[in-house]
């Protein structure tokens, strides 16, 4: 949090980390992989017991997955096809990875009880963007000076 602030020169914790969340979020709804429910469960199941709260966690969030499909036989328990999976877990941004993190951890938090299909879908829809794209807005007129590239 004091790094972020002294990064921006900014004091006002609470406009900053408020700014901050608004826009992890935003990305973390607009990263989020398109998998069916079964495909959901698989990933989860192969994270149960797993930390994910830091960004080692996150980097190896698809190695997780396929290592349940592969030594846990996940894919075939889910029902959910393997070469996609495969495909899938190795080919995420860290933006993806990252979301799956947040969805396994609000998953886990989840306390409403239902299906999966019901808490999987809760979970998701908590993610959404709620706030329509913007409007373009007119870009400022001012732009920085090439006198200043040098030392």
């Amino acid at each position: 949090m004091y790094r972020l602030l002294s990064m921006r020169g900014d004091s006002e914790i609470s406009r900053t980390l408020d700014t901050a969340v608004d826009r992890y979020l935003h990305m973390i709804g607009r990263s989020m992989p398109e998998l069916a429910t079964a495909e959901w469960c698989m990933v989860l199941d192969s994270h149960m017991g797993i930390g994910v709260s830091d960004w080692m966690d996150v980097m190896l969030v698809g190695e997780t997955a396929l290592e349940g499909m592969d030594m846990d036989r996940l894919d075939q328990k889910w029902g959910v096809n393997d070469q996609r999976m495969r495909e899938v877990m190795t080919t995420l941004t860290y933006a993806e990875k990252q979301a799956i993190c947040e969805v396994i951890e609000a998953f886990r938090a989840d306390e409403n009880g239902g299906s999966y299909t019901e808490i999987i879908s809760r979970v998701l829809q908590q993610f959404r963007p709620d706030s329509p794209e913007p409007e373009p807005r007119e870009r400022p007129r001012t732009r920085m000076s090439p006198d200043r590239l040098g030392a």
